[in-house]
């Protein structure tokens, strides 16, 4: 894997998202077979509270996605795995650096990550303009809303592109203030890292094959996300998925997480 440089971490810091060239073939390969043997032990697997499944993933057939908790090491109070192939393990421990470089505090290794796999065999529908969350009270999916009553949503996204049989096809991001909409043009072993409160994301209707795997942390310096007004919350100010944000350490999210299950 490629070096997060000082200047990846200034363009994300600064403007909000960037991107690097990331994997070579073989470490494409290897994460994908660990994805991939992920997907054939916990696919279907409802027992949310032992893996820590965040929400569900509309299936067809055009489409194979896994949506679950991993930590890299054993989390005592969360639910997460933590057993599973090196190569995704050392891209989660990647993003534990970025995160440490982006906001100087050491993220345990225990912390989870949200992974969503996702395969498109085909042509699949478009994805709606929404921020990435776990949410807490009532998840909500219809054609022209994508979003909670309360969630954590975290600082940052990191999207890494597996295959891509249509260059520059893929997710946009949307600034929440200027509204201005930029395509990253990810092509195969490209890393994405974007602020996920400063901009939303949508993806288009999708024509050809494409392979993306998603990491967000939930747990690590996250945001709460609630519909009414309350002391201490700002505007998410997006007219869409309106609601109101706070910036909360790592043992309140717990505590918040905790209480869903």
């Amino acid at each position: 894997m490629k070096q997060f440089t000082k200047k990846h971490s200034i363009e994300l810091m600064d403007i909000g998202y960037t991107k690097l060239n990331l994997l070579n073939e073989t470490e494409i390969s290897t994460i994908i077979y660990d994805c991939e043997s992920l997907y054939k032990i916990y696919d279907n697997n409802l027992d949310y509270e032992r893996i820590g499944i965040t929400y569900p993933s509309n299936k067809h057939d055009n489409k194979k996605s896994l949506i679950m908790m991993l930590s890299y090491d054993k989390n005592e109070e969360l639910p997460s795995v933590y057993q599973y192939g090196d190569k995704l393990k050392e891209f989660i421990k990647y993003n534990n650096d970025i995160l440490f470089n982006a906001t100087g505090i050491q993220v345990p290794l225990e912390s989870r990550y949200m992974i969503n796999y996702r395969k498109y065999l085909g042509e699949t529908e478009p994805v709606f303009e929404h921020f990435d969350g776990e949410y807490l009270k009532n998840f909500i999916d219809r054609p022209n809303y994508h979003f909670f009553d309360e969630a954590l949503l975290p600082r940052f996204v990191s999207l890494l592109t597996l295959e891509n049989y249509k260059p520059c096809e893929g997710p946009i991001l949307i600034n929440v203030v200027t509204g201005e909409e930029i395509n990253p043009c990810l092509g195969t072993g490209d890393m994405l890292i974007f602020n996920n409160i400063k901009y939303k994301h949508s993806v288009p209707r999708l024509i050809k094959p494409r392979t993306m795997l998603g990491v967000r942390n939930f747990d690590f310096l996250p945001y709460h996300y609630i519909l009414e007004p309350n002391d201490g919350y700002v505007s998410l100010g997006d007219k869409i998925n309106y609601g109101y944000i706070k910036p909360i350490g790592i043992e309140e999210a717990k505590i918040l997480i905790k209480n869903k299950f």
